[in-house]
């Protein structure tokens, strides 16, 4: 008994054992800010040479630069010059007709309709290495 009274004298100066306390979650971290850009950034610009080759493998075939005589009308001059459509439409050569006639083709008074539209054949940056070559022979 007195092993028993001893136990219990124990428990009464020791106190009965404290509940368990829930674990606080740890803190979290805020997600870290999106930063979301207006615009994606641009790829950077294609060479000249980069155009080159572009001209000489898709339209060289039927586009001189030199003036001479191909299926199609030639670069030489082509900016700034005064064209005027199968329709008897008058146009004025620039970068932009360039780049619209890889998308849909007008032909020239005194050429055959056979230029085929180039639509997603070309990206922004293929057409404007090309136009920026073929204005650079100007």
């Amino acid at each position: 008994m007195l092993r028993f009274a001893a136990a219990i004298a124990a428990l009464i100066a020791c106190g009965s054992p404290a509940p368990p306390r829930p674990v606080a979650p740890a803190p979290v971290a805020p997600p870290p800010a999106v930063v979301v850009d207006a615009a994606p950034a641009e790829p950077p610009p294609l060479s000249l040479a980069e155009g080159q080759q572009l001209f000489e493998h898709t339209c060289q075939p039927c586009h001189s630069l030199d003036g001479s005589m191909t299926p199609g009308p030639t670069m030489k001059g082509y900016i700034g010059a005064k064209l005027q459509l199968d329709d008897g439409t008058a146009v004025i050569g620039s970068t932009e007709r360039i780049a619209a006639a890889l998308h849909a083709p007008q032909p020239l008074q005194g050429f055959q309709p056979a230029m085929p539209s180039f639509d997603g054949y070309f990206n922004a940056q293929q057409i404007a290495a090309l136009v920026a070559y073929v204005v650079s022979v100007q």
